[in-house]
């Protein structure tokens, strides 16, 4: 079954379903990729992983304190001893924990060499601040730095923008969007190709690019995320009656009423 909306589900930015939603993605957008590329490249979905803390906090109510028998809790002539009034601790446990991020790049089948990195952006990226997203631009730096193209795909309306495009020309240009893709070519650094996308629209087709200047794939976003709302059976798991996660404008929010009214999908 396909989404009842034209492009984006905003109903699929819900955080309990981004991370299914974000690995089909890659997955559909590798086999898409794979079909569609010249023999000498393969796309293949790679893993980078990084530590964070994690605070878990426990707060005792009521801490007994018991020596012997007890005698030595009050002095002889009845007075509270310093024992008796020691606060309780809060005690603060922090875990080291593996997060993983995937992420998709374009290879030379032969030497291994990567000429393209694709990535799809998640919350813990967009995050204002945190491991995730710091560690998130340093590798885009990185990407930036090298002989590299870097097309990133932006889902998520909510959270910083970290696209590498500065934001504020794009203000200027732009005034507003919904999601974002945006493609930064290695011999032009200088120049980003964007597509500022509406809720309301379909999600484009671009195309990919390889080593050469003039060489590329096209690729249909839209078919892709097509395939992992029907393959994921989301229809089955998302409750249109719901409120969104990440609430929509007004005028946004009345159109997608009436849009999914007409699909039956609200009474």
């Amino acid at each position: 079954m396909v989404s009842p909306f034209p492009g984006m589900d905003p109903y699929l930015e819900a955080p309990g379903l981004w991370p299914g939603v974000h690995s089909r993605i890659l997955t559909y957008l590798s086999s898409a990729l794979n079909r569609r590329l010249p023999p000498n490249y393969v796309a293949n979905i790679e893993e980078r992983l990084y530590v964070s803390e994690t605070e878990r906090q426990i707060i005792p109510d009521v801490t007994i304190v018991r020596t012997g028998n007890g005698s030595d809790l009050k002095s002889s002539h009845g007075q509270t001893t310093l024992m008796e009034r020691t606060a309780a601790p809060a005690i603060l446990t922090v875990f080291d924990e593996d997060q993983k991020e995937t992420y998709l790049q374009i290879q030379e089948a032969g030497s291994g060499n990567v000429v393209t990195v694709v990535e799809l952006l998640s919350y813990s990226n967009k995050a204002t601040d945190g491991v995730g997203r710091n560690h998130y631009l340093r590798k885009q730096r990185e990407v930036l730095d090298s002989s590299v193209h870097l097309l990133e795909i932006d889902l998520l309306r909510t959270g910083k923008h970290t696209a590498s495009a500065p934001i504020g020309p794009m203000e200027i240009k732009f005034q507003s969007w919904d999601y974002l893709v945006c493609l930064s070519r290695s011999f032009d650094r200088h120049k980003f190709e964007l597509w500022p996308l509406s809720l309301r629209k379909r999600l484009p087709c671009m195309m990919v690019p390889l080593k050469l200047e003039n060489e590329g794939v096209p690729i249909d976003l839209q078919a892709v995320l097509n395939r992992v709302y029907d393959e994921g059976a989301y229809d089955r798991i998302i409750d249109y009656e719901r409120q969104l996660y990440s609430p929509l404008r007004r005028d946004d929010a009345l159109w997608a009423e009436r849009l999914l009214r007409k699909k039956g999908l609200l009474p």
